[in-house]
């Protein structure tokens, strides 16, 4: 299409080790936060014209015993399924969205069967339509749903996905110090070297030692809103670096003043403390109509192309 200018080809996509399961809890916000930084889509996307022999797969089906489970039924590996699940929790509301009559397609493609990607996902219902596709930069891919009107995935992935919370924002009693302290972000309760994930596209502005919140990073937005994360046993970034949604930027420890394994989760808002359930989305510029019409196309050209897989076992 003129003015597209984009080369495609089958892209590999490395995915992060994630928890396989539905914990997504930041969700959309009353007032989305759009970042300064344009969108420029500059990743390859899925060719038309695969060699033969690595023709994409296709796996399809219905959810029965919740999506991860359903997906790894349906053949799809555990790396690829807990892609898709990761790119799917900026898109949905996992306890709501997903439901017994929800069909699932996901393709893969790639030069080696054991070493494939997803470049295609999709989950419809009567009552939702979501179908994703890696755009952005390559190797740091940002899923984009064609199905509609594309609002840049600015949903938020838990940084630690299936903690539970162990301590909430607000006035608490400090365990350690004896006496009531406003406690300025949320607590996950994890074992000691669980990853834990960026949970928006950010640049790291302080990565180290923080006294009291042991080893931490910290990570800028844009437009204002900043995260913080703390007490980790192994920073996995440096200051500077550019990070994307789902990334891993450190593991889970005790550092500071901890009194166990556990990530303590900031967010700032114009340098303010705020309750992280409050900022649920930040707006990313998304695909213009005419480059869903585009990758509409190119989808339906990967589907034709792509070879069912059996189910699993048959």
């Amino acid at each position: 299409m003129a003015g597209f200018g984009i080369k495609y080809r089958l892209w590999a996509v490395s995915g992060a080790a994630l928890l396989a399961a539905p914990a997504l809890a930041l969700r959309l916000s009353p007032a989305p936060i759009l970042l300064d930084a344009p969108y420029v889509e500059t990743a390859p996307v899925p060719s038309a014209q695969p060699v033969q022999q690595n023709r994409p797969v296709r796996y399809s089906g219905k959810v029965i015993d919740g999506l991860y489970a359903s997906l790894r039924a349906a053949g799809v590996g555990i790396q690829p399924a807990q892609e898709s699940l990761r790119a799917l929790g900026a898109h949905i509301d996992f306890a709501t969205d997903v439901t017994a009559d929800t069909q699932f397609d996901v393709v893969l493609a790639g030069a080696e069967q054991n070493d494939r990607s997803v470049v295609y996902i999709s989950l419809s219902s009567p009552a939702h339509n979501v179908q994703l596709v890696p755009v952005g930069r390559a190797g740091a891919p940002r899923w984009a749903d064609i199905a509609g009107p594309d609002t840049g995935g600015g949903g938020l992935v838990q940084p630690v996905p299936q903690a539970h919370t162990s301590s909430g924002f607000g006035l608490r009693w400090h365990p350690l110090l004896g006496y009531s302290r406003f406690h300025k972000g949320v607590d996950y309760a994890a074992a000691s070297g669980t990853p834990i994930y960026a949970v928006a596209d950010g640049v790291v502005t302080r990565a180290g030692w923080a006294g009291g919140y042991g080893q931490l990073v910290r990570l800028g937005h844009g437009g204002g809103v900043e995260t913080a994360y703390a007490h980790m046993q192994r920073i996995a970034v440096r200051a500077g670096a550019s990070v994307t949604q789902g990334q891993i930027i450190g593991y889970v420890g005790t550092t500071g003043l901890s009194t166990g394994p556990h990530l303590h989760f900031e967010v700032y808002r114009d340098g303010d403390a705020i309750d992280p359930s409050a900022l649920t989305q930040i707006v990313r510029p998304g695909l213009s109509d005419a480059q869903r019409v585009a990758w509409r196309g190119r989808v339906a050209q990967l589907l034709a192309i792509a070879v069912t897989a059996p189910p699993l076992g048959g």
